[in-house]
């Protein structure tokens, strides 16, 4: 069981047991945190369109413009599909390596290797795998 499943099983048994304010409102925000099924088909698709959007470029400045903004929407999406809590931009590397050592470790690749093919697909992959893999044909949908 997830640590999220387990936290929800808990407040829904305290919500039946004590019927208190914060549990009603702690399962409220559980709700509000999760990612529609239309969110979750955006985050495919942008990441594919900007994956390929990656290998299509020749020039290396544009190819490391690229490489930021995958991997800051790959990071951005970890955090949306794993329904954790959003942190400021300068916690997110260490709130990485606490929850999914990992995710965090290709994450370091891909700094440490800004323009690397491989580590970005690596990156892409880890994150696109739980929600179907990349989303080629997904725009006519």
């Amino acid at each position: 069981m997830s640590p999220d499943n387990s936290i929800k099983a808990f407040l829904e048994i305290d919500l039946c047991q004590r019927c208190n304010v914060e549990t009603v409102i702690l399962c409220v925000l559980m709700q509000a945190n999760s990612p529609t099924a239309e969110d979750i088909r955006k985050i495919g698709v942008h990441i594919t369109d900007l994956w390929d959007d990656y290998c299509d470029k020749v020039n290396l400045k544009e190819r490391l413009w690229l490489s930021f903004e995958i991997l800051q929407k790959c990071v951005e999406s970890h955090f949306i599909l794993n329904k954790w809590w959003a942190v400021k931009t300068k916690y997110q590397l260490e709130e990485i390596r606490i929850k999914d050592p990992k995710f965090a470790y290709l994450v370091d690749c891909s700094l440490s290797s800004l323009g690397d093919e491989r580590h970005f697909k690596d990156l892409c992959t880890y994150v696109l795998d739980p929600i179907d893999g990349w989303m080629r044909d997904s725009w006519k949908a």
